[in-house]
């Protein structure tokens, strides 16, 4: 399973400090076509733009640059969470608490990839 190493405060609605926690983790990425950055849509994750005109804007390119077309490594909420908890149980904890509707299977974070470092499967660091 591929793996990425978090080498930078990720860009997003969370606190700078809860953000913070991510760097340094390994996690995997998700199980799926996913194991390169890819181009995605990604909305906020505290749900302040959600709604159909959002998603609207969005796809017209009319949207705050936060919420524009990025390239990000793909990872599973749940998978990350868990990591996170193991070195941060109050940043889980802010997850938990301010993102109930993120925690189901196969909901998926992006993590910019100017944020990560990808790993070989053994563990070797693949230079990006």
């Amino acid at each position: 399973m591929k793996q990425i190493r978090i080498i930078d405060v990720p860009p997003g609605e969370a606190p700078a400090s809860i953000r913070g926690a991510w760097v340094g983790l390994v996690l995997p990425l998700a199980e799926t076509a996913y194991s390169q950055p890819v181009v995605s849509i990604t909305v906020g994750v505290l749900g302040k733009h959600r709604s159909v005109l959002a998603r609207l804007k969005r796809l017209l390119g009319a949207a705050p640059m936060e919420e524009r077309p990025s390239i990000g490594y793909i990872v599973n909420v749940i998978d990350a969470i868990e990591v996170l908890r193991a070195s941060s149980p109050s940043a889980a904890a802010w997850w938990e608490c301010h993102t109930p509707h993120l925690l189901a299977p196969g909901r998926r974070f992006s993590f910019a990839a100017h944020c990560c470092q990808e790993l070989k499967e053994a563990g070797a660091v693949v230079p990006v």
